[in-house]
This record gives C-alpha cells, sequence and structure tokens, in this order.
C-alpha cells in the first residue's frame, strides 16, 4: 500500500531504515512513531516499547549497548515513574516515585 492511500490520521505499521544508522519497526501516525515499536540504534542500543509524537511514552524498555537495561515507565522521551535497571552482572537498581514512597 503506497502512504498516497492512507489516512491521515490512520495508525499503520512499517519500518523505517537510515542507511546503518537506526532502523525503527513499529506504528507510525502522519508520519510519526506512534504506537508500539521497537528503535534500533547504530550503537547497537534499542527501545521497545510506547512511543508518542516519535518519542518514547508509557511503558517501554531501554537497553544500552552493554546490555544493561530499564524496563518502566517513559515520559516525553524520558524515564519516569516506576521502573527496573537490570545490569549484565544481575544487578538490580528499582526506581520508585518518591510519591509513593510517602504512601
Amino acid at each position: 500500500m503506497s502512504t498516497s492511500n492512507l489516512e491521515v490520521n490512520e495508525l499503520h505499521t512499517r519500518t523505517r531504515v537510515w542507511g546503518v544508522a537506526a532502523r525503527y519497526t513499529g506504528q507510525f501516525e502522519q508520519g510519526e512513531y506512534n504506537g508500539q515499536g521497537t528503535m534500533i540504534f547504530a550503537n547497537r542500543a534499542s527501545y521497545t516499547g510506547g512511543w508518542l509524537d516519535g518519542r518514547f511514552q508509557g511503558q517501554g524498555t531501554l537497553t544500552s549497548p552493554e546490555r544493561d537495561c530499564y524496563t518502566g515507565n517513559f515520559e516525553d522521551g524520558l524515564k519516569c515513574g516506576d521502573g527496573t535497571h537490570t545490569y549484565p552482572n544481575g544487578a538490580l537498581l528499582l526506581f520508585i516515585p518518591r510519591s509513593r514512597l510517602t504512601e
């Protein structure tokens, strides 16, 4: 299906590749990453999860080239709220919002 046949607000899935720099496979809306998708960066880091207007949003997993990973919530492209950072040696770092610590 060519993009000229897509509705402007239709959510659809496809792959976008930038040479050897990066590869995104997932949902798009109005030309932006929206919905669920996976980005693999040139340095072998990756992100799988929710996207909103081209930024990490909602639940996702960000894995570094060194293979440590953060699984949790993102807002506007940044770690936000609950999450777990797991290191290659198995060590865990838990992220808990301050507001939950005082409940």
